[in-house]
């Protein structure tokens, strides 16, 4: 597959600080990636990535709505208490320690939301519909994303990069060739479709079910190219720094008789999302954890990461302490998921 290549500077500053860079991906679900047990769709940056990380194996959301997630990471704020009023956000606090943020995202959605008002800096890419499937790599939804993600992070490097892609619930408009992957000799034609499907599976054909599920799978190959470019800038960074990759809910692919968005049905095709944490300064390489992690957790990590602060304690609520002497045990996991009052 044809990949893009980040520039040369990105990610670089002289200062001593740490950094975060974050990557939030829609309808992107964990049984699509190799590091999560998927053998018949090679992910090589995903692999890689999942080589140097703290790898969740066990990420569920705590609701399959964008709208539930941001406050969750940006926040704190679980789904359960989505209508309570929240603790600052992230960003904010950052402000407030003298640190920078910057958003970079494709969904206009995101853009209008009340808590993207308190990032430094908000970098909207324009959605770009080309009327049928790319007949190049760059002409894609997430080239230009991450082409517009790279060069902001070289033009003005913050301390916190959020990374936001509507991923799968965009056009599916990888080249046709990234479908054409999966199919042998005798299978059908690829589709040539780039509407993601939704609502309730009539009865489909088998064969029918198949092509979709190379389209999507074809979406994620066209992921994992811009994630090699993101590991590319990721790796010239000199500061202290983490990367965190995740999917924001997952995709109905005609299980439980459902495509797409799964409204008021929560199975695990809707709900288990990848997570990794890398670092080039902490312990990350290898680790897997099996314990329960939601979405609000992120932005305890994010805090104890950013907000570093010797005299303080590391929240129990930190992805961290999978990775340093303060491992959860079974009772703080639980604490965790189950109480979130704190």
């Amino acid at each position: 597959a044809e990949t893009w290549s980040a520039p040369k500077a990105a990610c670089m500053n002289v200062a001593t600080r740490r950094r975060a860079i974050v990557l939030t991906v829609e309808g992107w679900g964990a049984g699509f990636l190799g590091p999560y047990g998927n053998t018949w769709l090679d992910t090589p940056a995903c692999n890689h990535l999942a080589d140097q990380s703290l790898l969740v194996e066990n990420t569920l959301v705590d609701s399959p709505l964008p709208a539930d997630f941001f406050p969750a990471v940006w926040s704190g704020t679980h789904a359960a208490f989505r209508h309570s009023p929240g603790r600052y956000s992230l960003p904010y606090l950052l402000a407030q320690d003298g640190k920078t943020s910057c958003l970079i995202t494709d969904s206009s959605d995101l853009l209008e939301h009340a808590l993207t008002e308190d990032f430094d800096d908000a970098v909207g890419v324009a959605p770009h519909r080309l009327g049928g499937l790319a007949t190049d790599v760059e002409q894609t939804g997430f080239a230009r994303l991450f082409a517009t993600a790279l060069a902001a992070m070289e033009e003005s490097p913050a301390d916190l990069v959020w990374i936001h892609s509507q991923g799968m619930r965009a056009p599916w408009d990888a080249p046709v060739e990234y479908r054409e992957q999966f199919r042998d000799d005798d299978d059908p034609d690829p589709l040539l479709a780039i509407d993601p499907p939704d609502g309730m599976a009539a009865d489909l054909d088998p064969d029918e079910i198949q092509r979709w599920i190379w389209a999507y799978g074809a979406q994620v190959s066209l992921l994992d190219g811009g994630l090699e470019a993101l590991l590319d800038a990721w790796q010239r960074v000199t500061e202290p720094a983490i990367l965190v990759v995740m999917g924001v809910n997952g995709f109905a692919l005609a299980e439980h008789g459902m495509w797409g968005d799964p409204g008021a049905d929560l199975f695990s095709e809707h709900l288990h999302v990848p997570l990794m944490l890398a670092s080039n300064s902490l312990d990350t390489a290898r680790r897997r954890t099996p314990n329960l992690v939601q979405p609000h957790q992120l932005y305890h990590t994010l805090l104890d990461w950013l907000q570093a602060d010797a005299s303080k304690l590391r929240s129990e609520l930190s992805l961290l302490r999978c990775v340093d002497d303060t491992g959860w045990s079974r009772e703080e996991n639980s604490l965790a998921v189950s109480c979130y009052q704190r």
